[in-house]
């Protein structure tokens, strides 16, 4: 996502390839909350919009004829910077467990 920071959304849409990448990632990322929360992980609390993000992995992996390129660059921008220190806190604090 670091990819994303310095570029503007005219280039970012233009990228096939990097946006293709930016939104994999996110699929993934919203499918490994999912089950994560499906096997009983209470990450509500902890994850900042759960359910957007969880929902956007569903909107990529089934409407992707709807994926709105402003969005992901909006999300990869405002967004995941947010999510990754969310989700760098729950690991460190599982490690120290």
């Amino acid at each position: 996502m670091a990819r994303v920071a310095g570029l503007t959304l005219e280039h970012f849409s233009g990228d096939e390839v990097l946006r293709a990448a930016i939104e994999r990632k996110l699929e993934v990322v919203g499918e490994a909350l999912s089950r994560a929360e499906r096997a009983g992980a209470d990450l509500a609390g902890a994850v900042p919009q759960l359910r957007k993000v969880i929902g956007l992995r569903n909107v990529l992996a089934h409407a992707y004829d709807m994926v709105d390129a402003k969005l992901i660059y909006a999300i990869s921008v405002n967004h995941v910077p947010i999510l990754l220190e969310a989700l760098h806190r729950i690991l460190a604090t599982d490690d120290a467990e």
